[in-house]
């Protein structure tokens, strides 16, 4: 009967895998996946290295050049203010016989 053969995921070397090695499930067993111990643990490490969480990424904010250009473009005067000022200067050049 012919031995089965698996190829090593971190170094490509042929080997022959253990028998007893998949009983368990739930653990992982370097004679599944890799030709040595030393193996094993490269790949083991890999694998847990890509499956951590993404590191975030800085959000992009607005600088403070842009922030103050566009507050610099505010008018700190209210709107109404301004129209009252500028109907009250038309009363007082009106003649004074419209009144």
């Amino acid at each position: 009967m012919a031995s089965e053969k698996k190829t090593c995921r971190v170094c490509g070397k042929e080997y022959e895998p253990c028998r007893t090695a998949s009983r368990n499930p739930k653990v992982f067993h370097w004679q599944e996946v890799a030709c040595s111990p030393e193996c094993g643990a490269t790949y083991l490490q890999r694998i847990v290295e890509s499956r951590k969480p993404a590191t975030p990424s800085k959000r992009n904010k607005p600088k403070r050049a842009a922030q103050q250009a566009e507050t610099a473009n505010v008018v700190s005067e209210p709107f109404m203010a301004t129209a009252e000022e500028e109907t009250a200067g038309a009363a007082q050049n009106a003649p004074a016989d419209c009144e």
